[in-house]
């Protein structure tokens, strides 16, 4: 296990969060967090390489004929969190992401900081988003 997801896993464990700790496929340490947000139950991914975080949280599955209408909200979105990515993939996932580079010392800290920020996020935006999926 890297240096911040060691970090990673110390907050978790002091702030009584659950989690499920996935391994390190393809070098990055997988956490799996649990939140039970205002509107939404979030299963919270965060991949934690040597110097970086990655947190995303699927939101659903998009219909095809929604797609447009989504767009336009997505593109709301930004412009209101510009430190988080709201896109489409391509199997047609609505997906949230925020990304974030630490030091050995700030590791637990912006680890914990950027999923609490996703989760507060997709919570918040929820209403507006669940409309067109």
């Amino acid at each position: 296990m890297q240096y911040g997801a060691k970090r990673l896993k110390e907050r978790l464990d002091r702030e009584n969060i659950g989690y499920e700790y996935k391994g390190a496929p393809k070098g990055a340490d997988v956490f799996m967090v649990m939140n039970q947000g205002e509107h939404m139950q979030q299963q919270i991914f965060a991949f934690v390489s040597e110097n970086d975080v990655s947190v995303m949280i699927r939101l659903g599955a998009v219909p095809l004929y929604s797609r447009e209408d989504l767009l336009c909200e997505i593109n709301e979105i930004h412009k209101e969190y510009r430190w988080i990515s709201v896109y489409i993939t391509e199997e047609n996932w609505l997906q949230m992401k925020c990304d974030a580079m630490f030091t050995n010392s700030s590791a637990g800290d912006i680890c914990m900081h950027a999923l609490v920020r996703v989760a507060s996020i997709a919570d918040d935006c929820y209403n507006r988003l669940i409309k067109h999926i």
